[in-house]
């Protein structure tokens, strides 16, 4: 899609749990350096900037169990509605991000 458009204009976002394809965090990592390598500084790693700092950025205290799921390379379940989708914080959290990447990039 990104060369479809012919922008230079473009932010690559990674998903931030396991899923189908992707099902283990060894697996994700393998991904997300790939992506990486190939976007540089189009690419937000959105499970490691939760797991690094979702919860103080959105002024949260980790609990133990975010503790748990963070030393796994999961985000904090503070940080998620029902394990796939964030709260209202979190998707603040991913805005901020986003903006600031927009930023950034100068667009």
């Amino acid at each position: 899609m990104i060369e479809y458009s012919k922008s230079k204009r473009y932010i690559v976002i990674s998903f931030h749990k396991p899923n189908e394809v992707m099902n283990t965090i060894s697996r994700m990592k393998e991904m997300e350096d790939s992506l990486s390598r190939s976007f540089g500084k189009h690419y937000i790693n959105l499970r490691e900037f939760m797991i690094n700092h979702g919860l103080a950025d959105a002024g949260l205290k980790p609990t133990q169990e975010d503790r748990d799921s963070m030393t796994k390379g999961q985000v904090p379940p503070q940080m998620m509605t029902d394990g796939c989708h964030f709260t209202s914080k979190g998707y603040e959290e991913v805005a901020k991000l986003v903006f600031d990447k927009i930023k950034e990039l100068g667009y």
